[in-house]
């Protein structure tokens, strides 16, 4: 088999805050089982940048995301792909999007390597042909993940006894949460996707006592107008504004400090979950699928102001304690699984 390198897949280089930890998390794993070879990632060239304030000093080559030469060659002669977080295979957002991962992920296996979905789930699938298309990705049996949510995994399962449950391991980059002494109940962090509730949800931040906001852009290339509408919005019902960091450590902090967070990114949620900070969310398939492995949390809300507030009155009496523990326990069991399964792969290499 050859032994060219790792060829780590994900939507990485877009400057998306969650897909960034899913990426420094997979490197971290990858750094701490001793892999010291050549690690791929076709992304957009301004990864390169990101990567050197934070490489791990790993082996790390960032190939043309589009490129067709350069993406076969290192398919060839690699012998393990990882997909290292998200759903990726999907086609509710971009059927092309879907044909991208599926081609490498389909290349890989006809060049006789592994492939491995590390902190993955799959779907929505609308497509029949796209549903074949990755049940025949599953059922190969070069193929091996360790799957982020209940749903993806039982899915999964059906195909091939080589997945095994998880979930998303995100925050693994981060290290262990820290305590702040208290928490600063005036605080409010919003984490939008658009701009269709933030009025209601800032009238309702307002009318809980919240006099402090801060926006949090999670893609920010593509958010700087709508964080600039929802502020302008926020300063206009009387709130004052909190500069949201852009480094992860002050991204980190002020998910510590805040008094609550109203999130419509899945990794909002998942960030305020781990360090036990009380949280609502939004509706929406990823985050949903994600914390049904954890039972039925009265937290999401809908496109109504009655559902917002009764999520938020839900909040001051959850446990978000015992959600922080539950999760960092799964956390801890899906990096361990993770790890065996690298450490078997790259084994059976030598």
């Amino acid at each position: 088999m050859n032994s060219y390198g790792i060829v780590l897949v994900g939507y990485y280089g877009y400057r998306n805050f969650g897909d960034d930890l899913l990426l420094f998390s997979t490197l971290r794993l990858l750094k701490e089982v001793g892999y010291t070879g050549n690690i791929f990632i076709p992304s957009p060239a301004r990864l390169k940048t990101f990567l050197n304030e934070n490489s791990y000093d790993l082996n790390i080559k960032v190939i043309p995301r589009y490129n067709p030469i350069s993406l076969k060659k290192v398919l060839r002669n690699s012998s393990l792909t990882i997909f290292g977080g998200g759903n990726l295979l999907q086609d509710e957002t971009s059927v092309r999007s879907f044909l991208y991962y599926y081609y490498i992920a389909r290349r890989t296996l006809k060049n006789g390597n592994k492939l491995l979905f590390l902190s993955q789930g799959f779907g929505p699938i609308r497509n029949p042909s796209n549903s074949q298309r990755l049940s025949l990705i599953l059922s190969d049996y070069n193929t091996f993940g360790v799957l982020r949510d209940a749903v993806s995994f039982r899915f999964a399962r059906k195909y091939s006894d080589r997945f095994y449950s998880g979930t998303d391991y995100g925050p693994y980059c981060l290290g262990t949460p820290k305590k702040l002494p208290s928490k600063d109940k005036n605080l409010a962090l919003m984490i939008p996707r658009g701009l269709e509730m933030s009025e209601q949800i800032i009238e309702a931040l307002k009318n809980r006592g919240y006099r402090k906001l801060c926006v949090m852009p999670f893609q920010n290339h593509c958010e700087v107008e709508l964080v600039k509408r929802i502020e302008r919005l926020a300063l206009s019902k009387g709130l004052e504004l909190v500069r949201a960091p852009e480094n992860k450590n002050g991204i980190v902090e002020i998910f510590q400090k805040a008094g609550l967070v109203i999130t419509e990114r899945l990794h909002g949620a998942i960030l305020a979950a781990w360090q036990a900070t009380p949280f609502v969310w939004r509706s929406g398939r990823k985050t949903n699928r994600f914390f049904s492995s954890f039972g039925k949390l009265p937290l999401k809300f809908n496109e109504n102001i009655e559902s917002l507030k009764s999520a938020l009155r839900c909040s001051e009496y959850f446990d978000y304690k015992s959600l922080s523990e539950k999760y960092t326990q799964e956390l801890n069991q899906t990096i361990q699984l993770s790890k065996e399964t690298l450490k078997k792969l790259l084994k059976e290499w030598r």
